[in-house]
């Protein structure tokens, strides 16, 4: 029967956040990238000859199409002047007594609306003689643009990879994810990551509270006073394993038997002894576990990954071997 994953893998949005920011020089080179690509081919596939002839081809269809209208709303000019003329002259000779009264209200209405008409017109034709004489322009490359565009472009698939690399990674990250996903207590970190000097860089790790390395010494000595705080009263045998390299599994079990020296290993009465091995891939570490108490995990960041956590977490389950707790290098 396959065993059921109990462990939750959630997001840490301010550590992705702080994993894109942390990136930022290799944003910004990627969004110049495609701003200098989508600019370069805007502008190489540009032809001046041709756009000076599309733009003087429209030029000149622009002043055939002012001179069309201003010779149409001429053309209804005069003939509606001429219909007006000969609508005043016919009233002007008609006999009024011969004529009906609905006659002369159409005649009436006609001419109105053929004096309406007029004036609309010519108030068309003055606005369109007041309009300034269209000039030749002669359109950019559009380089400019495009080069905008190419660099949003560019720093969104920039964020967009970052992100995806960061959701696809198994690596471990940090000591707080180990905790958070596996609910393990921390013994240490000795993530020998610095506090970066470039202004930016500073900004960026103080926006996310980024701290100093502590050092050595400080780490070794916390390491200690952690184990000797979480370990059980009647611990004798401690294993120091985990998917850390063999120098860093062995540089823990010295710096925790090193740390024990003396008359008693801090506030535990007996001194334990801390034995170290490789725990998934060596035979003779798992063996060795039978004859364990406790097991403190030994990993490395960027090294090892959480599905080898999880394996190693299921393998002490099933061997009812509590964990100390979890050392990050």
């Amino acid at each position: 029967m396959e065993q059921e994953n109990i462990y939750e893998d959630e997001i840490d949005l301010k550590e992705l956040l702080y994993v894109i920011f942390k990136k930022w020089r290799g944003l910004i080179v990627c969004a110049l990238f495609f701003a200098a690509l989508a600019g370069g081919y805007k502008f190489m596939s540009f032809s001046r000859s041709d756009a000076e002839e599309t733009a003087r081809e429209e030029y000149e269809k622009t002043l055939e199409d002012t001179d069309r209208q201003k010779n149409d709303l001429e053309a209804q000019i005069n003939s509606d002047e001429t219909m007006l003329e000969i609508i005043e002259e016919y009233i002007a000779n008609v006999n009024t007594k011969r004529v009906s009264a609905e006659d002369l209200a159409l005649i009436s209405d006609n001419m109105l609306s053929v004096q309406n008409r007029l004036k609309s017109n010519t108030q068309a034709l003055e606005d369109l003689m007041d309009q300034e004489e269209p000039e030749l322009v002669i359109p950019s490359s559009g380089a400019a643009k495009y080069t905008v565009l190419g660099f949003v472009l560019g720093g969104f698939l920039g964020v967009f990879a970052v992100c995806v690399a960061y959701l696809m990674s198994d690596k471990v990250r940090n000591l707080k994810e180990l905790q958070r996903r596996f609910k393990l207590k921390a013994l240490g970190n000795f993530d020998s990551s610095k506090k970066r000097s470039f202004p930016v860089d500073k900004l960026i790790d103080h926006i996310f509270g980024v701290k100093e390395a502590r050092p050595y010494e400080e780490i070794c000595g916390m390491v200690a006073a952690n184990t000797a705080n979480y370990l059980g009263r009647d611990s004798r045998r401690v294993m120091v394993t985990g998917s850390a390299s063999a120098e860093d599994i062995k540089k823990t079990a010295e710096i925790l038997s090193s740390q024990s020296e003396g008359t008693g290993f801090l506030n535990v009465q007996h001194k334990p002894d801390f034995i170290c091995g490789e725990l998934i891939s060596d035979p003779r570490t798992v063996k060795a576990l039978a004859s364990c108490d406790e097991v403190i995990l030994v990993e490395k960041k960027l090294v090892s990954s959480m599905s080898d956590v999880e394996d190693e977490l299921t393998l002490l389950k099933n061997l009812g071997k509590p964990v100390t707790g979890i050392v990050l290098f």
